[in-house]
């Protein structure tokens, strides 16, 4: 049987949110310093965005990339990141990069059209002038 990752991990990170709070209120009633329970706090977060980080990693999506008069590529799958130079219809040229990542603690795909950067989720689709990007995630 298969599970998709947010299935255990948001129940999981949701206990864990809780069971840190709980522990920093004790921390505090016990004289501990609220800003040393905070920086505990703190590096459990990002050990836990590392983690979700890694398993992004490892990730399967398929991407399709349309220009209004053009299509690029149709479900392209990825692992890890993806990277593609388009020459428009109009004669410029985009560079595409879709990395999977951690940002403000959640699961993104970070989209760098020609130097700029922005953030999708992990089943989404953007617009940046006349290019469309869609991404979905695959089952593992």
């Amino acid at each position: 049987m298969q599970f998709r990752l947010k299935t255990i991990l948001v129940p999981t990170l949701a206990f864990a949110a809780g069971a840190f709070a709980a522990a920093a209120a004790i921390d505090i009633k016990n004289g501990r310093d609220y800003a040393e329970t905070r920086e505990r706090i703190e590096r459990v977060k990002q050990a836990q965005a590392q983690g979700m980080e890694e398993a992004l990693r490892v990730k399967r999506f398929a991407v399709s990339i349309d220009e209004v008069s053009n299509k690029f590529v149709f479900a392209e799958r990825f692992e890890g990141s993806f990277e593609k130079t388009l020459t428009m219809s109009d004669g410029s040229t985009r560079n595409i990069r879709l990395t999977p990542l951690m940002h403000k603690n959640e699961p993104r795909i970070a989209l760098e059209d020609s130097g700029k950067r922005t953030y999708m989720g992990l089943n989404s689709t953007t617009t940046n002038g006349k290019l469309m990007v869609q991404v979905r995630e695959l089952a593992d």
